[in-house]
């Protein structure tokens, strides 16, 4: 397994979300230089934005799927339909936007989807419930040729907690990225 370097060694590509403990920022090689590539190329395409990583790893009864090193939480914390602050219970991070502002939300969180998708070459499984992201995302997966051998679906609708941050599952044996930092 790897390890996801400490926020700090970042160079401000992303954060690492609040409540991630050491133990819990290790996962198979695929999915770390998967997950700092696209924080990489996220932060090059939306200059000021950032990424935030959540738990890679993390067995027990709060996270009983992150237990294999290849599923980890991304947070796009103001972009994503809902936010969840210090704990709280998600809140409609888009309330009171313009239909244009909404889409500029949405457009980055679809951007990070293709990223994802791209750079695993579809071997994905992504949990968002905002319906139009997630119809969206599976027109243009479509039309990019790529299936995935995770799920049936590479972006699923899932539980309300998956309004404000992606679950996403990569492939066993996805290989590292070869530029990965």
């Amino acid at each position: 397994r790897w390890e996801l370097p400490a926020e700090e060694a970042s160079g401000g590509l992303y954060r690492v979300w609040r409540n991630t403990t050491p133990e819990h920022r290790w996962g198979r090689p695929g999915l770390v230089s998967l997950v700092l590539a696209a924080a990489r190329e996220y932060a090059e395409r939306w200059p000021g934005e950032q990424l935030t990583i959540g738990d890679l790893d993390a067995p027990g009864p709060r996270h009983q799927t992150h237990n294999r090193g290849v599923d980890v939480d991304l947070y796009l914390t103001h972009a994503m339909a809902d936010r969840n602050e210090e704990g709280r219970l998600p809140f409609d991070n888009y309330h009171g936007l313009s239909r244009r502002q909404i889409r500029l939300h949405r457009d980055r969180v679809m951007d990070l989807g293709k990223l994802l998708a791209t750079c695993s070459h579809g071997r994905l499984r992504i949990y968002y419930a905002d319906r139009p992201v997630v119809e969206e995302f599976r027109a243009w997966f479509t039309a990019q040729g790529m299936v995935s051998d995770v799920a049936s679906q590479a972006m699923q609708m899932h539980n309300d907690l998956h309004r404000f941050h992606f679950h996403m599952t990569v492939a066993d044996d996805l290989a590292p990225l070869p530029h990965a930092p």
